[in-house]
């Protein structure tokens, strides 16, 4: 028997202070918890009896934590945002103009100096999203608390979406995002 699949993505709450306006990429910084009213107002929406994923960052495990999942969250690596290599820490305005005019011709294949491009983290997701299709054959809900990266590769997935057009998805901190499978 085929189950239907629902996703449910939520992004991790806003990073604190003095993160914001930073590329943080992989770097494993904190969450600003602080929103009560908005987590409140996404954990009542999400379904019972769901397995949880959440992503190895501690933004993304501090947050599902902070929605009080039944269950601890299934830590997955693969669901962490795009590695931004020799960027991470900077502002866009501290990388050069050059070098981000050329990043930006190209953003989905492009790599970053040290890190990865949007494509290779989009694959890694989308081989995450299959694994756990298999995995959990039973489960009707899937939560993931991850990051904008990752979500906007789910949904180019599910809808079928160029990456590139993906990109322009507005993924917002303590947002979801819910996909049928």
């Amino acid at each position: 028997m085929s189950v239907r699949r629902r996703w449910w993505w939520i992004r991790h709450a806003p990073v604190a202070a003095p993160y914001r306006g930073r590329i943080n990429g992989q770097l494993d910084v904190p969450a600003d918890l602080g929103d009560t009213v908005a987590l409140a107002g996404i954990a009542w929406q999400l379904p019972s009896g769901a397995l949880w994923l959440t992503s190895n960052l501690a933004r993304a495990a501090d947050t599902a934590a902070a929605l009080h999942p039944p269950k601890r969250p299934i830590v997955e690596p693969s669901f962490a945002e795009q590695h931004f290599g020799d960027w991470q820490e900077l502002s866009w305005d501290d990388i050069g103009s050059t070098e981000a005019e050329a990043f930006w011709q190209d953003p989905v294949e492009n790599i970053p100096p040290g890190g990865e491009s949007f494509a290779a983290m989009a694959a890694r997701v989308r081989a995450a999203i299959r694994k756990w299709d298999v995995q959990a054959d039973q489960v009707n809900d899937i939560i993931v608390v991850a990051h904008a990266g990752p979500i906007r590769a789910a949904a180019s997935f599910a809808q079928n979406m160029p990456l590139a057009d993906a990109l322009a998805l507005d993924i917002a901190p303590l947002s979801l995002t819910r996909f049928n499978g």
